[in-house]
C-alpha cells in the first residue's frame, strides 16, 4: 500500500455534545454536527460485562438526519434505501472491542488519501 497524506476538511463542522448516565448505568453520549447538513449521533453503552452477549454488555449507535443529510443504508445485502435514522447494536465485550477498532479504521480511511 502507498504512503498516505492527510485530507483537508471541506467545510467547518460545529459540534455540540451532551453526556448522561441512566440509573441502570447506561452511558449516553449525544452529539449534533452542523455544517451544510445536520447529523446527530447517539451512543449508548454499558461497559465491559465480562463475556459474550449473554452477559449484557452492549453498544448502540444511532445516526439521525436532522437536516439535509444524504444517507442510505443496506441490511443483509438488500437494496440500498434512503434513511433518516440508522441504528445498530453490538452485544458482547469482544464485539465492543472490534467495533471500536473498526471505527478507528473508518476515521483513518477518511483522513488519509493513499498516494498514487
Amino acid at each position: 500500500m502507498g504512503k498516505g497524506e492527510r485530507i483537508p476538511k471541506m467545510n467547518d463542522v460545529s459540534i455540540t455534545k451532551q453526556y448522561e448516565q441512566t440509573p441502570d448505568g447506561v452511558n449516553i453520549t449525544k452529539a449534533q454536527l452542523v455544517s451544510a447538513n445536520i447529523l446527530s449521533v447517539e451512543v449508548q453503552e454499558n461497559g465491559i460485562k465480562g463475556g459474550d452477549a449473554g452477559h449484557g454488555g452492549f453498544v448502540k449507535i444511532k445516526l439521525t438526519d436532522d437536516a439535509c443529510t444524504s444517507m442510505e443504508a443496506r441490511v443483509n445485502g438488500d437494496a440500498l434505501r434512503e434513511a433518516e435514522v440508522v441504528e445498530i447494536v453490538f452485544r458482547g465485550d469482544t464485539e465492543r472491542d472490534t467495533l471500536r477498532e473498526a471505527l478507528k479504521s473508518v476515521v483513518d480511511a477518511l483522513d488519509t488519501r493513499v498516494a498514487q
